[in-house]
């Protein structure tokens, strides 16, 4: 079998025999001999080259450290398989500007790791990209740690690809910027499909941890917080599905776009007992969820999504602030719009449904998050929730201990005891329970907006101008059916400082 390698100057001629019990040979006529690897294709390939990959079964571990593009081409046998068996990634990228298209990769003997707060950061995985300008398309990776890892990298792209049945998580994005997330599938991976977060482990660090980290594979960072900080991602167009606690999850990241995904049916798969012992989050009823803002999240934006059947909440805010929550259909979880102990955000025009505990809950969580006050919410649709809303602002103030400042933003004093904004001024929500003159709504002039204010169970939050109608939710047609929390330092309860992780 014959393809070609396009080059810049020079165009050379890749062949990669297979038969079974043979090794596969690369060759490329014009060089200087025949390769037994595509490894070795790789080493004797000029930047930039193509190098196309036919069908067929590819046993080894692939290291690039120059710009260039592998492409599988299915010649009617399916995409290429590369097998790494029990290395730690099937392909490792060190050099800027790689692109893997159409191939099929796997870490068929890839070690289980026990389950814990560094297991999270273990840097291994079907693809594990250590450099800016990756893209990685059209291809499925399945049966490894993480199907893709990002690490430190400037520019990425992550399009069109099955990342699936992986024994941790799905996408890993740690310490990177300025990337693209859009049309993958992502579904039942062990814990976690798609995954941003920041994390510091300052040099010397993993080697005191070592005797509680085992040998997982860590990266020491010399950068600092904010120099290491996820900023500027997309994610768009992506269906994440029965992965067994988080569908997407944002941690200690900003500016992080959230649009237009489909999370469906995560969590539900009983979380383990980690090593050392932790809180999971601020509370221990979070057993997973379909889209999460977590542990100094913030200046995000969760838009035009779905988030349906997931267990246990919808759209999870865990100790996050100043982000935009507008326009999403959240529908058939438990708590449609969880909010622990996260201030300063904005949820608007949200379609929350048939959500069989709470459709909008806001709370402190543990002891030492503040109350979740300075929200906004207004133009929700609460319809048919167990329970449409609850807020304990109003009542419930923070220890002491933690007064000026919290997580979730810096707070004044008198700032821990207000209560939410339930409505902008004009426009409040819509309350399936109060929308009829038999439940206390009354609307002298017709024009839509109660007359009466409704208190909002909980605390002391009213809402000064519900609504009468239902709300569209943005420009998605509700009638259309639906198709470790990783913070900052990769689990709910653990947050991140320039000295390492720290737990809550």
């Amino acid at each position: 079998m014959r393809r070609w390698i396009n080059t810049t100057g020079a165009a050379f001629l890749l062949a990669v025999a297979l038969a079974t019990g043979a090794d596969a040979a690369v060759r490329i006529e014009g060089g200087e001999g025949a390769f037994p690897t595509i490894q070795a294709a790789i080493d004797a390939a000029p930047d930039n080259a193509v190098i196309e990959i036919d069908s067929g079964s590819y046993p080894e571990t692939l290291t690039i450290g120059k710009p260039l593009t592998l492409r599988g081409l299915d010649a009617g046998g399916a995409k290429p398989r590369l097998d790494g068996g029990k290395g730690p990634s099937a392909i490792t990228i060190t050099a800027a500007d790689v692109t893997i298209d159409g191939l099929d990769i796997s870490l068929s003997a890839a070690r289980r790791m026990k389950f814990g707060v560094f297991s999270a950061y273990s840097e291994e995985a079907c693809v594990m990209v250590r450099a800016g300008g990756a893209v990685i398309s059209n291809s499925r990776m399945t049966g490894c740690h993480y199907g893709i890892f990002v690490r430190a990298g400037d520019g990425f792209t992550i399009e069109g690809n099955e990342i699936a049945d992986n024994l941790f998580g799905g996408i890993m994005i740690l310490n990177s910027r300025n990337g693209a997330i859009r049309g993958n599938r992502v579904d039942a991976n062990a814990y976690g499909g798609i995954s941003v977060g920041s994390v510091i482990f300052p040099p010397g660090m993993m080697t005191a941890l070592r005797p509680l980290a085992g040998d997982v594979l860590i990266t020491e960072e010399t950068r600092s917080l904010e120099q290491a900080m996820s900023t500027d991602i997309e994610i768009n167009g992506n269906t994440v599905s029965e992965n067994g606690h988080t569908g997407i999850g944002i941690g200690g990241a900003a500016r992080v776009r959230i649009v237009d995904n489909e999370a469906v049916g995560n969590g539900g798969a009983p979380v383990p007992r980690s090593n050392p012992p932790f809180v999971f989050g601020s509370s221990a009823t979070i057993r997973g969820y379909g889209i999460g803002l977590i542990c100094d999240a913030r200046e995000n934006q969760v838009k035009n999504n779905r988030a349906t059947g997931n267990d246990s909440h919808g759209i999870l805010l865990d100790t996050a602030f100043d982000n935009d929550v507008t326009a999403n259909i959240v529908r058939a979880n438990e708590v449609g719009i969880g909010v622990f102990g996260s201030t300063a955000n904005r949820f608007a025009d949200n379609m929350v449904t048939d959500n069989t505990g709470t459709g909008i809950r806001l709370e402190r969580g543990l002891a030492t998050n503040p109350p979740p006050v300075l929200n906004l919410l207004s133009g929700n649709d609460l319809k048919d929730n167990g329970i449409n809303a609850y807020d304990t602002s109003g009542r419930d103030t923070a220890p002491a201990r933690v007064q000026g400042t919290p997580k979730g933003g810096k707070l004044g004093a008198s700032d821990l005891s207000r209560a939410n904004q339930w409505d902008d001024g004009t426009r409040g929500n819509h309350f399936s329970d109060f929308d009829e003159d038999s439940e206390g709504f009354k609307d002298a002039n017709g024009d839509g907006i109660g007359d009466t204010s409704h208190p909002i169970p909980g605390g002391k939050a009213v809402d000064r101008f519900p609504l009468q109608a239902a709300v569209k939710a943005g420009a998605l047609d509700p009638a259309l059916p639906s198709g470790l929390v990783l913070t900052a330092c990769g689990f709910p309860g653990a947050c991140l400082t320039d000295s390492g992780c720290q737990l809550q």
